[in-house]
Parts: structure tokens; sequence; C-alpha cells
């Protein structure tokens, strides 16, 4: 006799069962998802809060989020079968983090109990469409020790993302962000620190940063492509600098050793007085 059965008695096998039939409440259900975010395979994912209030909206359940891909994923929770009403919550609560943290990407998650029922074709059809992903939930009571763990299964999702051989959800693409990397948060840094140095020529923004040609191009035209540059006619300026604010705050909890890099570089070179000019008026972008 094992270990395991010497304390318990003879193995037995696992009972897979409902969260309602395993007495697990939706509070239980949260605060284990929270403890451990893998159980969602999605691959690895920080927690950022819990039971977020929503300014003239709801309670998000669960804000988390992915570094690699500069992805946050809001999570709803049933401890029941999928209706209108959860549906569209997560999509509110998916559309208000878009636009209060619109320079990364977004993906709602609908956790239930199940996913059958009357709006089937409707969970079939929407994560075509748009970032959502339905995920399925049952509880795994194991035999002898009647300890209870939470299986989460992805049912219905984008094409953009596909399942692993780990059976994590992951994106496509294997396009790193670059707002994300070392030097992308780096310059980041400048500009929150420093507004006006988006106006300034590419080599002039190498030379005050320290940081390549090709970042410099790649991170403004990333920043561009989410509404935080714009150019009109020849001037390039910066639009939201508290976005660009939260980023990095969001980005340094994700990831510590990226902050401890940032503040090395910027101890190295000195950093910028925050009302200081450029030095140079804006030209030819470079």
């Amino acid at each position: 006799m094992t270990n395991e059965a010497a304390k318990h008695g003879p193995l037995r096998p696992a009972a897979v069962m409902t969260a309602r039939e395993a007495e697990i409440s939706e509070t239980d259900i949260e605060e284990l998802l929270c403890q451990y975010p893998r159980v969602l395979a999605l691959g690895p994912l920080e927690i950022v809060n819990s039971q977020i209030h929503q300014e003239h909206g709801g309670i998000l359940d669960i804000l988390a989020f992915q570094s690699d891909t500069n992805t946050y994923y809001e999570v709803e929770i049933t401890r029941g079968m999928v209706d209108h009403w959860h549906l569209a919550h997560v999509l509110d609560y998916w559309a208000r983090e878009l636009k209060s943290r619109h320079y990364s990407h977004h993906m709602a998650v609908l956790v239930a109990e199940s996913v059958r029922g009357r709006f089937r074709n409707v969970l079939e059809t929407l994560p075509e469409f748009i970032p959502l992903i339905i995920e399925e939930l049952w509880v795994l009571v194991r035999g002898g020790t009647g300890r209870k763990e939470i299986l989460c299964q992805p049912v219905y999702y984008p094409d953009s993302i596909r399942t692993n051989r780990e059976g994590l959800l992951a994106r496509r693409s294997k396009t790193r962000n670059p707002l994300v990397s070392r030097t992308g948060l780096l310059l980041i840094r400048h500009f929150v620190h420093n507004p006006k140095l988006v106006s300034a020529p590419y080599r002039e923004i190498q030379k005050k940063t320290n940081v390549s040609l090709g970042v410099v191009s790649n991170i403004i035209g990333a920043l561009q492509e989410r509404g935080l540059v714009r150019i009109e006619g020849r001037k390039r300026y910066l639009v939201d600098k508290d976005a660009l604010e939260r980023h990095l705050s969001d980005a340094f909890r994700a990831i510590p050793e990226r902050r401890e890099f940032v503040e090395s570089k910027l101890a190295s070179i000195g950093t910028p007085d925050a009302n200081s000019e450029t030095g140079v008026k804006p030209s030819n972008f470079g």
C-alpha cells in the first residue's frame, strides 16, 4: 500500500462534478482562480486585481495581464449556465477596460458551469468577430482525500488564438509587442518624463535616450497605431500621457525585472528633467 493509501485507505477514482454539486461558491471560484491563474489555461498570467468597481458600471470579477503579448483578460464568472445577463456584462467590462487601457490588447473571458443551452449558437458565433473566450468549469474531487480542484476548459475562442501542446491558448502570431520590451519601456519612460521629446527627430531622441534608431521608430509607430501619438502635418505629439503612465505601472508590476532595467539605464545616463525642453523643434521625424 502506498503512503497515500496508508493515510486515506484504498485509492478511489476522482469524481468530476459541477460547482453547485461540489458546494463551491462563485467567491470560492474567484479566489482559487486568483491564487492559481494557470487553471484558466491561458498561459502565464499576472492577476492585476479582482472585484473591480468600474465607474458607472458593474463589478469585474478578475482582471489579469499577460506581459509577453501585452494582453489584458477581463474575466467574468458564473456558477450556472451561460445567460444573456453574464454575456452582456463580460462584454461591457471588456469594452470599458479597452477604452481605459487602449494601448494594450484585450480579451473577454466568460467562465461558466455550462456553455450549452439556449445561447449556444451565440457563443459559437461571437468569438469569430470579437475577442471573446468561453470556458466551461468543472470541479474535480479527489477520491479518498476529498480534495477539490477547479478545472477550466476553453470551448469557444477566436481564430486568432490556438491551443498549444500543453492545452493552453496562445496567439497564432509569435511577434512580441514592442511596448513591453525592455528598451520599449525605457523609451516610454523618457516620453512620460518629457512628453515634448516625442516631437524631436529620431536621431535627437536616440542621442538623448541611448536607444537605437530602430527601436525609436518601432515604438513611436506602435504608439501611433494605438492612438497615443498623433501626427498632424509634419508635427508629432503625445496624445495621452496618463495612458502611458498606466502602461508603465502595469508592465512594471507584471515584470519587476524590467523596472530594474529601466531604472539602472536612467541612472547611468541621468534622468531627464520633466520640465526641460527637448532642445530641438519638431522637424522631419528622423
